[in-house]
């Protein structure tokens, strides 16, 4: 099931990836480093403060649409009500700023976009969970590759049109409002408001608040550091680091995150249905799938950085993309590590205030580290401290996570990944000199083969076994298709011959 799964959401999440890639390739040949600039401060923003407001609805969600003893309806409707009333709360506060003009050096208009794009970019993360949830892959795809198509073609038009930073925020705006629309006609029309239960408004406050304190000061490690940036050094300079710090997580993010959203839904249920112990089993697969995963794109992303700076990035941009991105792999797999499994110690135990302060500890280490270096060394000093922010980070949930619910790491397996990696990492070194798009696809596809080969011939999860038996399955089964045909064959000649 997990393989499937994760199969069906590399679609459902690597199509709008590929989207977003485009996007990123277009919109830096649109705009300028501090228009995009703009851009990137007020999704930072509006992240944090999903984070901070809406994110334990959904992450409630998550953790009990699949038990059986919670009616799904009632769940939605009390869903459904804490975000009216939370969007109640966010439009009172966008008011009150423009009246009392406390937006500060910011436009009306960016203030009441960043308004408009946090509460239909809640609703729209609220979507994508309940399909997680219910385990429709392709449903979460359509939400996903509706927003990243509605924010090329409309955030790429306004910009275009010359409204710069604002018409990006306004694309993405759209992206979120119009896949959401469709999705709460179909999904949610059997909630009320009145349906909504005290009780489970409880639950989900109860598990839901110490666990959106760590998520929001995880949102504030990855997005901390462009504020800074745009705060002590500029606009545009944070813009600039914004394009190289998106694209690792577009690729090496993206794919650890396509195989928790398919594996995490799973654990919990067999967590639920069968035990701690069909959890841990189903854990172990999901580690060795991430590392699998994971490990091979960060290597390909640190070497290649260059070259894939100057195919995909406007002119502009590039140079300090190409400087900060092989860190920013380095800290999208660690990231990808702690998010993507060890923090499921907490969440699995129902015991989330330990992950709160590994949360803590490490966003306290990446604003200090940007506070003191960012003066001297300038955006590379914020690619350097998410790598070590991260690091103390991944430490500190395994030593915690290990009193609560400890997660098996497969230390074989893992090496195994490791040997092959390198073999990989070899490949790429030894074909640096030739540059350009195709050299660069070459080197893509062969690296991924030789990854590939290396993993076959080690065996990794016996997978050199099962591709030989199913070889051995398949050509048994020609076997008797073609005895199958020469006996029916036989038979109609005998026939022919009984019957001249």
């Amino acid at each position: 099931m997990l393989l499937r799964h994760s199969v069906a959401y590399l679609f459902a999440r690597g199509v709008p990836g590929i989207i977003n890639f485009a996007s990123l390739a277009i919109v830096t040949r649109i705009v300028d480093p501090g228009e995009y600039g703009t851009y990137a401060l007020v999704f930072s923003a509006v992240t944090v403060l999903n984070a901070v407001l809406f994110e334990w609805l959904r992450l409630g969600m998550l953790r009990f649409l699949p038990k059986n003893t919670i009616q799904r309806d009632l769940l939605l409707s009390t869903v459904l009500l804490w975000y009216l009333c939370i969007t109640a709360l966010v439009a009172i506060i966008v008011v009150g700023l423009i009246a009392t003009g406390g937006y500060g050096k910011h436009s009306i208009a960016i203030t009441l976009l960043g308004g408009l794009l946090l509460v239909s970019y809640a609703w729209h993360e609220i979507n994508l969970e309940l399909a997680r949830s219910e385990l429709a892959p392709w449903r979460y795809g359509l939400l996903s590759l509706g927003r990243q198509c509605l924010f090329l073609i409309v955030g790429g038009s306004l910009a275009y049109l010359g409204l710069g930073g604002e018409g990006l925020v306004a694309g993405l705006v759209a992206g979120c409002v119009l896949p959401s629309l469709v999705s709460t006609t179909r999904h949610w029309r059997e909630c009320s408001l009145r349906g909504a239960s005290a009780s489970i408004g409880w639950r989900l406050v109860k598990y839901g608040l110490p666990l959106t304190a760590s998520v929001a000061l995880t949102y504030v490690l990855s997005m901390s550091d462009r504020i800074l940036i745009g705060w002590m050094i500029g606009t545009e300079a944070a813009g600039m680091y914004a394009v190289g710090y998106d694209l690792p997580r577009q690729t090496t993010g993206m794919l650890m995150m396509v195989v928790t959203l398919a594996a995490y839904p799973i654990t919990v249920r067999a967590l639920e249905q069968s035990g701690e112990a069909a959890a841990r089993a189903q854990l172990r697969k999901n580690i060795v799938l991430l590392m699998m995963i994971g490990m091979p794109a960060t290597a390909g992303m640190a070497i290649l950085s260059d070259e894939i700076a100057s195919l995909v990035i406007g002119e502009e941009f590039r140079e300090t993309a190409a400087t900060i991105m092989p860190w920013i792999a380095v800290g999208a797999l660690l990231q990808g590590t702690k998010v993507y499994y060890l923090d499921h110690s907490f969440q699995l135990a129902g015991k989330t205030v330990p992950q709160m302060w590994v949360a803590l500890v490490a966003a306290s280490i990446s604003i200090i580290g940007n506070i003191i270096l960012l003066p001297q060394y300038g955006v590379i000093a914020a690619a350097y401290t998410t790598v070590v922010a991260y690091l103390f980070a991944v430490i500190l949930s395994y030593v915690l996570g290990r009193r609560v619910f400890p997660v098996p790491i497969p230390a074989r397996e893992l090496m195994l990944i490791s040997v092959a990696t390198v073999g990989m990492i070899m490949f790429l070194v030894g074909l640096k000199a030739y540059q350009g798009a195709y050299p660069l696809v070459l080197k893509i596809v062969g690296g991924g083969a030789v990854y590939g080969g290396t993993i076959v011939v080690l065996n990794l999860n016996n997978i050199r076994t099962r591709l030989l038996s199913r070889l051995v399955a398949v050509q048994a089964y020609e076997r008797g298709e073609k005895a199958g045909s020469g006996e029916l064959r036989h038979g109609t000649d005998e026939g022919q011959r009984s019957n001249p």
